[in-house]
């Protein structure tokens, strides 16, 4: 889009009659200059709105990843208690077959 008005305006700067070259000149640069500065700030925007979206993301994974954590954690406080209460189940069983023997 850009090389399209840069050609328009040179084509335009050429057809103007020398004594006209320096004002049309100054018009095709200004133009030129106020196309590439929105474009800038275009580009601004959207690398605002990525960086925004990125953020988003990261915290939404670490939100995810801590959330994996406690559960991985909880497990195994539950694996850990549950194997002390077979132990304890264990036990109260063979106390109660040795008398029987």
């Amino acid at each position: 889009m850009v090389q399209f008005v840069a050609f328009l305006l040179i084509i335009f700067v050429r057809v103007t009659g020398a004594q006209n070259e320096q004002p049309c000149c100054a018009v095709a640069s200004s133009i030129i200059s106020q196309f590439s500065r929105q474009q800038l700030e275009a580009l601004d925007r959207v690398a605002q709105t990525s960086e925004a979206r990125h953020s988003q993301i990261t915290q939404s994974v670490q939100v995810v990843a801590d959330k994996q954590q406690r559960g991985e954690l909880k497990l195994s406080q539950m694996e850990s208690q549950l194997e002390q209460y077979m132990q304890e189940l264990r036990a109260e069983l063979q106390s109660q077959i040795d008398p029987l023997a």
